[in-house]
């Protein structure tokens, strides 16, 4: 399936809705990191993926385009149905959940292999989820996530240290999503 980017503003507009501070949402807008994201992944035609916070499906469809296994979790009620109106024959999985208490065991046993594990954060949460990947971190062979480098709060600054000193930690400018903060991103 062929890659198509759409800016998450118009997705957004289409369905009436805008970023939810509530659920800490910030929507990337730039066709570069998402496509940073995907490649990163590596993925192959059947790899499986679980993306954590789907949003309008700015990045779940460009892994659904290199993948035809992915699921992504997404709790917010107005972005699930955004996912499902999207999808178009892309072959994905939309999960009603909770980022920060994913299974990954269940999806690494049903899908017979270790998993790859995408997404850009929701700034509020990114500390509980990188604990609850951190705790399952034998389901997973790969990670790449959008994330804050520092909202403010110890955990989170000491979660990115933690993990900038297992992986390449590359920056973009806080430009790159939609609900700017004053945080600059990292993939």
């Amino acid at each position: 399936m062929t890659e198509v980017f759409e800016d998450p503003r118009r997705v957004l507009k289409r369905h009436g809705l805008w970023a939810k501070r509530s659920y800490s949402q910030n929507f990337l807008i730039s066709e570069r990191a998402v496509h940073a994201i995907a490649e990163a992944c590596a993925l192959g035609a059947d790899t499986p993926v679980v993306e954590l916070g789907g949003g309008c499906g700015t990045l779940t469809f460009a892994l659904a385009a290199r993948s035809s296994r992915v699921a992504v979790i997404e709790r917010d009620p107005d972005m699930l149905r955004v996912l499902a109106a999207e999808r178009a024959e892309r072959p994905l999985r939309i999960v009603d959940g909770d980022a920060k208490e994913v299974d990954f065991g269940a999806y690494a046993r049903e899908y017979g292999r270790k998993l790859t594990v995408a997404g850009n954060l929701p700034y509020a949460i990114t500390g509980a989820i990188f604990r609850n990947l951190v705790e399952q971190v034998a389901q997973v062979e790969r990670a790449v996530a959008a994330l804050a480098l520092d909202d403010g709060t110890a955990g989170l600054a000491a979660t990115c240290i933690v993990t900038a000193s297992r992986c390449p930690v590359s920056t973009r400018p806080s430009l790159a999503f939609h609900q700017r903060t004053s945080i600059a991103g990292s993939v």
